[in-house]
């Protein structure tokens, strides 16, 4: 008894903790610059103006012409974001730089012929050098959202600002969690032990997911985990039922009802901070109110028909 309770002890101490971390990265101050090459095209110019707008007081976007990109280079930016137009090899010698002084960048055009020739480049510059070629600009905010979540060190900072980049960090941070709870639900090495663990592992995501929405700890957050540990207790009801009936291959269903279930608690957490969860919630009152009001008209105005009184002969008297 005295194991069980400290390990739960541990695991909520854990959680505890993960919930400051997320905060911190939340609050993480964010500096990122845009420079627009002189002809770079207006769909790209539009989308990436619309992209880019922070909705924290720590994040900063700092948008240069052509002309004004080179003096802007001893400053330390997170990421550089280059909008190629008729200056190509000047921006690449540019982007280059900035790759050499530690700087993520990326080189943003529409197609490839349009990109600087960047040549050979050591293993530790080109790995901060990106190429992003979309000829639909629809496409383009969630090729920025990739590139800013994979290649800088502030992937929860850039979602909390940047909501474009929300699903892509969210759907990351699901799967990386699905995969861990699916490994401890096929090994269960003690049986009974991989329930908090997994729940633990769903709080976390819970808690970065929250960050990611830039929601700050709040009661919102101990629903978060309400609602973490209620959907937890039913995969693992209906997964011990599935469990049960199988004969052989139990490890097989347990990673696959925790993977799933892992999953399904992200998608519940995202709808419980982009608003849809709220929004079905009051549909469906609205639903369910319109349906008693038409009932009780029904009921209300549905008056009993009376039968005409019968004599003691049995005759109908009028």
């Amino acid at each position: 008894m005295s194991q069980k309770s400290s390990f739960s002890v541990s695991r909520l101490l854990d959680v505890l903790g993960a919930g400051k971390t997320a905060e911190e990265k939340r609050t993480e101050g964010v500096d990122i610059a845009v420079v627009v090459d002189d002809g770079a095209p207006r769909e790209n110019v539009l989308v990436v103006r619309d992209a880019f707008v922070a909705e924290q007081p720590s994040a900063a976007v700092r948008v240069l012409s052509y002309a004004d990109a080179s003096s802007d280079a001893p400053n330390k930016r997170d990421a550089v974001l280059y909008l190629v137009g008729s200056n190509p090899r000047a921006i690449g010698v540019l982007a280059l730089s900035r790759a050499r002084a530690g700087v993520p960048v990326a080189l943003v055009a529409q197609s490839a012929v349009e990109l600087p020739a960047i040549g050979d480049l050591p293993e530790e510059v080109g790995a901060l050098v990106s190429e992003i070629v979309v000829s639909d600009e629809s496409r383009l905010a969630d090729r920025l959202a990739r590139w800013l979540i994979d290649a800088t060190d502030k992937p929860i900072a850039m979602a909390a600002n940047f909501p474009f980049c929300r699903p892509v960090l969210v759907n990351s941070l699901a799967a990386r969690c699905a995969a861990q709870n699916a490994a401890v639900g096929a090994v269960d090495v003690i049986h009974g032990s991989d329930f908090p663990i997994m729940t633990a592992n769903q709080a976390k995501l819970a808690l970065d997911i929250a960050a990611a929405y830039g929601d700050a700890l709040s009661p919102q957050t101990a629903l978060d985990v309400a609602l973490v540990l209620a959907a937890g207790v039913s995969w693992r009801a209906f997964a011990r039922l599935v469990d049960g009936i199988l004969p052989v291959g139990n490890w097989v269903s347990r990673a696959v009802f925790a993977f799933a279930g892992t999953v399904g608690t992200s998608r519940l957490i995202v709808a419980a901070h982009d608003g849809t969860l709220a929004e079905t919630v009051g549909k469906a009152r609205e639903a369910i109110s319109a349906d008693t009001a038409q009932t009780f008209q029904r009921e209300a105005f549905t008056l009993p028909v009376a039968e005409p009184p019968a004599s003691e002969t049995g005759y109908i008297t009028y």
